[in-house]
């Protein structure tokens, strides 16, 4: 799991960092009586992880554009 996670953060190492970061905290408080379940959690919440950190660089980085466009047409 976390070798996929690393293929598809490769390009940006602070999602796979935060990602393997917080699931060693995370992982610790989930029960493993039903080890099934445990996984199921920790897919669906390492993907809604990834997703959000997706979405707010993708917000910082249209963010960025337009204030370098606001820049480039008041110079």
């Amino acid at each position: 799991m976390q070798q996929l996670l690393y293929k598809s953060t490769r390009k940006s190492s602070s999602y796979y960092h935060t990602t393997s970061f917080l699931l060693a905290i995370t992982s610790h408080s989930i029960p493993l009586r039903w080890p099934g379940l445990a996984f199921f959690y920790y897919v669906i919440f390492s993907f809604s992880l990834f997703f959000f950190l997706y979405i707010l660089q993708k917000i910082y980085v249209a963010n960025s554009n337009w204030k370098e466009k606001e820049q480039r047409e008041k110079g």
